[in-house]
């Protein structure tokens, strides 16, 4: 979830490999959006948050989703991958064409930072 509009004129598509890209719209912020996909899910114990925002993950764990600060989650990847657990290929799950959008979102987004 990202916050903003989405300016850069690309529109991700819905779903891509099982990864739903979605962007808040203001007045509502990120955070608000998460939290509300929290609170509305049927099981939300089975949501993990991944984030080292201290303040955000006291909220969803009130709501009793997990929670993983990014450095714990990186930790954990690069441990899987080192373990080689994880392939440093691209899923086979994501086609070419998939890998090559979520590469364009990422590469406009950097230039925009």
């Amino acid at each position: 979830v990202f916050d903003g509009r989405n300016e850069s004129g690309y529109h991700p598509p819905q779903n891509l490999a099982g990864i739903v890209c979605r962007f808040s719209h203001p007045p509502k912020t990120a955070d608000d959006l998460i939290l509300q996909t929290i609170s509305q899910a049927d099981n939300p114990q089975n949501i993990t948050l991944v984030t080292s925002d201290r303040r955000l993950a006291a909220l969803a764990r009130a709501q009793k989703a997990g929670h993983v600060t990014v450095e714990d989650f990186y930790n954990r990847l690069t441990q899987h991958r080192r373990s080689n657990k994880i392939s440093d290929k691209p899923s086979p799950a994501m086609s070419r064409a998939e890998f090559n959008q979520w590469l364009d979102l990422f590469k406009k987004r950097d230039k925009e930072e």
